[in-house]
C-alpha cells in the first residue's frame, strides 16, 4: 500500500504530535509545522496528497493559508482544524475550498475517518489512478460533475426535514454526514451549503417540504 504524505499546521504542540500520531498509525507519511507561516512554505514548496491546518493561528491565520494553498494548488484537499465556538469559521472556510472541518476534540477514529474522507476513498492509490485518468481525459471532470444523483439528492433532502440531529450536521456544514450518499462533489457542497438555486435548477422541482427547509435554512443565523 503506497504510504499518502500529510502536512499539519498548527501552533499547539499537542496538537501537532497528537494529529501525526494518529496519522502515522494509518500510515501516512506525516510532516509537522508549529509555525503557519512555514506551514504555508511547505504546502506550497513540497507535494503533500493532504493538508490539515488550524483556523486560529497568530502570524498567518488558517483562513489565510487555505486560500493561498487553494489558489496555487486547487487540487490539494485541506482539513480545517477547529476548536469549540469557532464552527462559524470552519464553514466560512469550506466556502473558501476547504474539504471539511474537525472540531477539537477528536478521536482517532474521527480524524482518520475525516481524511480519508476527504482524500475521496480508503483505496487512495486507487483515486489517484482515476484522478491520473481525468486529467488525461478532457472534459471527464465536466461530465462527472453534471451527473445529478436525483434519488441520492432527495433522499439527503428527506432527512434533513425528518431527522433534527441530520439537519444541524448539515447545517454547520459537516460534509461527513453525506458520506454513504451517491453524491458528486457539486452535489455535496450544494446540500452542505444550501444552495437553492443550483437544487433547483438540477432537479427542475422541489416539493413544499424541501423547499420550506432550504428556505429556513438559508435565514438561519450562521449563513
Amino acid at each position: 500500500m503506497s504510504i499518502v504524505s500529510a502536512l499539519v499546521i498548527d501552533d499547539e504542540k499537542v496538537v501537532c504530535d497528537s494529529v501525526s500520531a494518529i496519522l502515522a498509525e494509518g500510515n501516512f507519511k506525516v510532516d509537522v509545522s508549529l509555525n503557519s507561516r512555514e506551514g504555508l512554505e511547505k504546502a506550497l514548496r513540497d507535494n503533500y496528497d493532504v493538508i490539515l491546518t488550524d483556523i486560529m493561528m497568530p502570524e498567518i491565520d488558517g483562513m489565510d493559508v487555505l486560500r493561498d494553498i487553494k489558489s496555487s494548488k486547487p487540487h490539494v484537499p485541506v482539513l480545517m482544524i477547529t476548536g469549540y465556538g469557532s464552527v462559524q469559521s470552519a464553514v466560512e472556510a469550506m466556502r473558501l475550498g476547504a474539504a471539511d472541518y474537525i472540531e477539537k476534540p477528536f478521536d482517532p477514529e474521527q480524524l482518520l475517518g475525516a481524511v480519508q474522507a476527504v482524500l475521496g476513498r480508503r483505496d487512495l492509490p486507487a483515486a489517484q489512478a482515476t484522478q491520473a485518468v481525468r486529467q488525461s481525459t478532457p472534459g471527464m471532470d465536466a461530465q462527472e460533475e453534471t451527473l445529478v444523483h436525483r434519488d441520492a439528492i432527495l433522499r439527503v433532502l428527506e432527512r434533513a426535514v425528518q431527522d433534527p440531529d441530520f439537519n444541524a450536521a448539515l447545517l454547520y456544514g459537516q460534509s461527513r454526514a453525506l458520506d454513504g450518499y451517491e453524491l458528486n462533489a457539486a452535489e455535496r457542497y450544494a446540500l452542505v451549503t444550501g444552495d437553492l438555486h443550483w437544487l433547483q435548477e438540477q432537479l427542475g422541482f422541489l416539493d413544499t417540504h424541501h423547499y420550506n427547509w432550504l428556505m429556513t435554512r438559508l435565514g438561519a443565523e450562521i449563513w
